[in-house]
């Protein structure tokens, strides 16, 4: 793809590996899997520039070792030396089938091609039936077949044209062909395909000529007239054959290798035809060190200064840091910070803390000790091994001082099915997260990529104070986003391994797409009693609701009740929060509306439990992070934020009909909730803009006070 430039954004998400993007011409390409990225890792430029390596927690993960941020277009410029120039993400174009738009003849393109197919028909009505028309470019069909194994492939026009599908229609240039005929009308039943070939020089047809009005959609009936959850190609006999142009499969180089599922057909530029799941981190610093000076804490936060202390160490006998290196270091890097008493601290840092980070860098020493720290303590020999695989002559009994308190503790939760242990593993993560933010990070760790500052509730008014237990000012933060695979149809139904295999042949792939963006955000944290009196105070009717999510989820992920873990009407309310005070800070912050994003915080199978929320600047390459959103988090702004969001939540304009709903949206996985209340853009909902219910905040028509927030509005 050259000069058509995607952010690196969007090339993790909504574009990322296996969605289709319209271009500019037009043309629509898919983004190709991680086989044909032009990233070397023995290139210096291409380590420098993409490599994140510094996200040890989310790789170790992830099971990888590092992220690469995805390329932006750089072209050539005269006379100006650049970096990484004219380096460009990968895509094919898809679909392959294009139509004349002036003869409406089919014609099949291949990935590779650049040009469109051209075509001079012969014309098919009219006064000029057969003859040749002056040559035109043809455009790309709309159509597209999936399956929900997330593979994806041209519609199967020669097959679904054939009353015999095992002897398809086969088109030959200036014989026979496939031509689409519309009528005039708007909907797919106007629009007829025609299998068309000369006899005596004269336009027949081959076939009988078929309409696309019922290729869409997904349960159809089988002939005997029972419901068999049979797709309309499905009728046909026509199932996926494994189709994957994200990795090439069904080229001449690399064959299909089949399937078997059903295809469906869907619009290629259809909201399920492609999902991404993106996995992310907020990154937590992994030095502690109260007696440290800042300028040195936050110098090691220079992924590039640690790397070159690293190979200055590995360079030396005994493997540590001499002040003479140190000294050397600072003033290439950090001149400023050149001191006597800083060159002591780096030295004493370097030869302490950061010789733990330098292990947890690098994925197979990171994935070996963790193994071992879950079955016991971690010795000297652990160690060692490990300095024997990055050829570090370093005495391992120093890593020893740390060893009993780097593992993680395990809840000892026993999962329902593969979803639910990934929603626990999950929870866990997040966990370290959600202990940082309820502690002020001022004194003893860097400050370059996160900085919470914990408010004063007695500052706040009481209502504050009764229904939350903490707020907390995230004046830096940063975030990576690690793209991990993609479902088709819907949003689940795949398991990590089987999406990574759909944009990736290499099983042991050492990276996956990723990138950083920093900002800010503000960290609410509800009181555990608070929300404890309101489930108790209003059991019954919240139960009958968590009944309803619970099954309304089962439906969406078609697994059954029993291995999902039960909706929680905390977690419900706490999301739906999360949505109306971000609609709220549209309107005072002033940023856009997709550039606000939530992450939730909540378990009620950690210790201890959690019920928060983070709202956080999104799309870091766009916005800026000037502190309007922290400015809302103090105590002379956060009281009116939240009572104009639960005042304005109160009404809705599709009410009555909205508050009263016992079920909207897919599956009727949300309740009271809809676009003109609570429904937030995709890219700034976790759960796809699922699971919200406004009566869970304000009350419904019937009973106002069951609302968690029903008293703030009787108060107002």
């Amino acid at each position: 793809m050259s000069g058509k430039p995607v952010r690196k954004t969007q090339a993790i998400s909504p574009f990322g590996p296996g969605a289709i993007v319209d271009f500019p011409g037009p043309v629509s390409m898919i983004h190709v899997g991680l086989d044909a990225y032009p990233f070397d890792r023995s290139d210096i430029e291409h380590k420098n520039e993409y490599m994140i390596t510094d996200e040890a927690r989310l790789a170790e993960r992830l099971g990888v070792e590092f992220f690469v941020e995805p390329m932006e277009y750089r072209a050539p410029r005269r006379g100006i030396k650049q970096k990484n120039v004219g380096q460009e993400l990968p895509f094919l174009r898809f679909p392959l089938w294009h139509m004349c738009p002036r003869c409406g003849i089919l014609h099949k393109s291949e990935y590779h091609r650049r040009d469109a197919p051209k075509c001079k028909g012969p014309i098919g009505t009219g006064a000029d039936k057969g003859k040749e028309h002056p040559e035109r470019i043809c455009f790309q069909v709309r159509f597209v077949a999936v399956c929900e194994r997330g593979h994806i492939t041209d519609f199967p026009w020669c097959e679904w044209i054939s009353p015999n599908k095992d002897k398809p229609f086969e088109p030959v240039p200036g014989k026979r062909w496939l031509r689409m005929n519309a009528s005039g009308s708007a909907s797919l039943s106007g629009i007829k395909i025609r299998a068309e070939g000369f006899d005596g020089g004269k336009i027949v047809d081959l076939l009988p000529a078929k309409t696309l009005g019922n290729i869409l959609g997904g349960i159809s009936e089988d002939e005997g007239g029972a419901n068999s959850n049979v797709s309309p190609l499905g009728r046909q006999k026509i199932v996926c054959n494994g189709d994957n142009p994200v990795l090439g499969i069904g080229s001449k180089v690399r064959p299909s290798t089949g399937c078997g599922s059903q295809l469906f057909v869907l619009l290629k530029n259809a909201s399920n035809l492609y999902f991404p799941n993106v996995v992310s981190s907020i990154y937590i610093p992994s030095i502690q060190d109260s007696d440290a000076p800042q300028e040195i804490l936050d110098a090691t936060q220079n992924q590039g200064f640690c790397n070159n202390l690293f190979d200055a160490m590995k360079s030396n006998a005994d493997g540590l840091l001499t002040t003479r290196q140190a000294k050397i270091a600072l003033k290439r890097t950090y001149p400023q910070y050149l001191t006597d008493a800083n060159v002591e601290e780096l030295v004493r840092i370097a030869n302490t803390l950061l010789i733990h980070r330098f292990l947890e860098l690098d994925q197979k020493c990171s994935s070996y000790l963790t193994s071992i720290r879950q079955v016991r303590d971690l010795k000297s020999t652990d160690y060692a091994q490990c300095c024997e695989e990055l050829d570090w002559d370093i005495d391992p009994r120093l890593f020893l001082t740390e060893s009993k308190n780097a593992g993680k503790s395990e809840s000892g939760y026993e999962a329902k099915s593969e979803l639910d242990k990934e929603e626990h593993t999950e929870e866990l993560y997040r966990h370290d997260e959600y202990k940082v933010f309820t502690k002020n990070v001022t004194e003893g760790s860097p400050k370059v990529d996160l900085d919470v500052a914990v408010a004063e509730l007695n500052k706040y008014p009481t209502w504050i104070k009764e229904n939350f237990s903490g707020v907390s000012l995230l004046n830096k933060l940063r975030e990576t986003r690690a793209f991990t695979g993609f479902n088709r149809l819907r949003s689940g139904g795949l398991t990590s391994v089987e999406q990574r295999q759909l944009f990736s042949s290499d099983r042991e792939q050492a990276w996956l797409p990723g990138i950083i963006v920093r900002g800010e955000g503000l960290f609410l944290e509800f009181s555990e009693t608070a929300l404890e009196k309101w489930y108790q105070d209003n059991l019954d009717f919240l139960e009958d609701r968590e009944r309803r999510f619970t099954e309304a989820r089962a439906r969406h992920t078609k697994m059954t009740i029993d291995a999902l873990k039960s909706v929680s009407a905390k977690q419900v309310m706490i999301h739906t929060f999360s949505h109306i005070l971000i609609n709220e800070l549209i309107y005072d912050c002033g940023y856009g509306s997709a550039s606000l994003r939530e992450r939730l915080y909540f378990s009620e199978r950690t210790s201890p439990q959690m019920h928060a929320v983070l709202i956080y600047t999104a799309a870091g390459d766009t916005e800026g992070s000037m502190g309007g959103l922290v400015r809302q988090g103090l105590e002379d702004r956060l009281p009116q934020l939240i009572e104009s969001a639960i005042l304005r939540a109160s009404w809705c304009s599709s009410d009555p009909v909205c508050l009263e709903s016992n079920g909207q949206g897919p599956d009727g996985m949300n309740m009271a909730a809809c676009h003109s209340c609570a429904l937030l853009p995709e890219t700034s909902c976790e759960l796809m803009n699922l699971m919200l219910d406004r009566t869970l905040l304000v009350g419904s028509l019937a009973n106002p006070e069951i609302g968690y927030f029903s008293e703030l509005l009787s108060n107002n």
